[in-house]
């Protein structure tokens, strides 16, 4: 595991999120050994929590955590301090570093269309609208900020000399500007078509469906996507986690990776890490089969799992998870508890990635341990249970993380805690 990278993104809700599509794109092609994951978390120390102790080297940070985030790190850069906020941490000689690369994704993404003395207007008070302002400062272009909260549209435009004015000013206003920059969230239409002109230059932050920029591309505007943006700001970002270089072009094309939903969803993770108990709850919540890799096997053999350890060997317990996980995902509307070994074998860690929506369920080995009865752990049948456990976690972090999509932490939560979390993810993003 010593080339081994661990990267992810963090955030609330976080499985819509883009990042592990370009990021995992520019990871293959330049060959790194790593792999990037989604982090759903409740707060930021869980987020550092997590990080901590799964050992991740880089972690790229969305909302709501931009902010709450900085206390837990021990270091920012200009950048970061000034904005106040945080989109990437690296983890370098045992410190945590916080940087801003937002910045880098709005300043590039314009960059190619300054001339100078262009006016920019920028729509939205909220957390992407600092990192634009400064982007625009850097380009030493002026820029006026228009939202509907006054008290943060007068904190921006004293943090940054420039003028604030309502938001419902902005479509009579909007002929005195050549480039309109969004940071709106998804859904907030304020910005009239009849106002945009053909010379007008538009971003939008919003890297889903954008109206702005039909609206944009209706008048023949220069219509700049929020997919632009997240590229570019992932491009300082990577050279920072990785060391290597990944151009645009290269990040960009993981946009085409389009993921679709299985209708399957793999729960892996240490033994007591509560996978069984978590699966029966979250598919009787969502009206899918729960299947538990292990009990399946019991039942098939008429054994129990010490008793196939015993007498058949583990060899043979591997063999038989693989043909039954080959066998299962014929099927579709199923959550899967899989064994905290299955991950061992290369083909089984292919099948959860390509096939199956696989969320890794992590906790300390000592959370796992302590109500877990390990008279029917084989693996543990040693004079050391708790050192036995920790180096066999160690052993399988690295194809735990190359077999999920999803990293997420259940130390301290209750079944239904974490079911309902899972669920959460899954609907806002698939609707089911």
């Amino acid at each position: 595991m010593s080339d081994f990278k661990l990267l992810g993104v963090a955030g609330n809700p976080i499985l819509h999120s883009l990042s592990p599509a370009i990021w995992q794109n520019a990871i293959d092609a330049l060959g790194i050994e790593a792999s990037y994951l989604k982090i759903p978390a409740n707060s930021a120390r869980e987020v550092i929590d997590i990080f901590k102790r799964c050992g991740l080297q880089g972690m790229s940070v969305t909302a709501p955590f931009k902010k709450a985030i900085i206390p837990f790190l021990d270091e920012l850069d200009e950048r970061a301090a000034f904005l106040e906020s945080v989109n990437t941490v690296v983890s370098k000689r045992g410190k945590l570093y916080g940087y801003n690369t937002d910045v880098d994704g709005v300043k590039n993404s314009i960059q190619p269309y300054c001339k100078t003395g262009m006016k920019a207007l920028i729509t939205g008070t909220g957390g992407a609208a600092p990192a634009a302002m400064q982007a625009l400062r850097e380009l030493g272009l002026s820029f006026s900020v228009y939202g509907r909260n006054q008290k943060k549209r007068k904190e921006l435009a004293e943090k940054f000399q420039c003028a604030e004015f309502d938001i419902a000013n902005v479509n009579q206003d909007l002929k005195n500007f050549d480039i309109v920059v969004s940071t709106l969230p998804a859904g907030a239409d304020v910005i009239d078509p009849g106002s945009l002109k053909k010379e007008h230059i538009v971003l939008d932050a919003n890297y889903k469906h954008s109206v702005l920029g039909e609206y944009a591309k209706r008048v023949g505007a220069t219509f700049i996507s929020g997919k632009t943006w997240l590229a570019h700001q992932a491009i300082p970002a990577f050279k920072m986690v990785t060391d290597k270089v990944a151009g645009f072009d290269t990040l960009y094309g993981g946009f085409n990776n389009t993921y679709r939903f299985p209708e399957i969803i793999t729960l892996t993770g240490f033994m007591g890490s509560g996978k069984t108990t978590v699966g029966r709850t979250l598919a009787s919540n969502i009206g899918y089969e729960f299947v538990d890799i292990d009990e399946k096997i019991e039942q098939q053999e008429r054994m129990t799992i010490p008793e196939i350890f015993e007498t058949k060997g583990e060899a043979c317990f591997r063999k038989m998870e693989s043909v039954l996980l080959h066998e299962i995902i014929q099927k579709k509307k199923l959550v899967i508890a899989c064994g905290g070994g299955i991950i061992s074998d290369e083909n089984n860690r292919m099948i959860l990635q390509e096939k199956t929506l696989c969320f890794w369920l992590d906790a300390s080995v000592e959370y796992c341990l302590d109500t877990l009865d390990i008279s029917n752990r084989p693996l543990l049948q040693v004079d050391n249970p708790l050192v036995k456990a920790k180096e066999l976690y160690e052993s399988r972090v690295e194809d735990y993380a190359l077999s999920a999509h999803v990293l997420m932490n259940v130390e301290g939560k209750t079944t239904n805690e974490i079911s309902n979390k899972i669920y959460e993810e899954i609907s806002e993003c698939f609707n089911i």
